[in-house]
């Protein structure tokens, strides 16, 4: 389900942005996190 994915992919981007301390590693995960739904939602 859509449900399932997006809990997956906000468990992916927590763990990518615990690792990514820094502002411009948060903000590059977020950028890469709206595109990738943007994505989804097109299909």
């Amino acid at each position: 389900m859509v449900f399932a994915i997006f809990k997956k992919k906000i468990k992916f981007v927590a763990v990518l942005s615990s690792q990514a301390k820094t502002q411009s590693g948060q903000l590059y995960i977020y950028l890469f996190f709206k595109i990738n739904l943007n994505h989804e939602t097109q299909d």
